[in-house]
């Protein structure tokens, strides 16, 4: 497990030739954590601006809209 900040990461190839990556956001307020799904591989910095990328379009989209497009790449949940 690669700790960087507040993010923790695992990765995992899959069968598929993807990539998962479970993350752990050590937030004091709001501890969470989740899976990325990932077509190809990327660099740690990458991965981790992406899951913060998904994670802020994903609090916006809640607070907006129950009809929000769903997102089967990336998974959040409250720890």
């Amino acid at each position: 497990m690669e700790q960087h900040g507040i993010i923790r990461l695992e990765q995992r190839n899959l069968k598929s030739g993807k990539k998962q990556v479970k993350f752990y956001i050590d937030d004091a307020r709001r501890p969470r954590y989740g899976y990325l799904l990932l077509d190809e591989p990327k660099p740690i910095s990458a991965i981790i601006d992406e899951i913060l990328k998904r994670s802020m379009r994903q609090r916006g989209l809640h607070a907006l809209s129950l009809h929000a497009q769903d997102d089967h790449c990336f998974y959040m949940y409250s720890a």
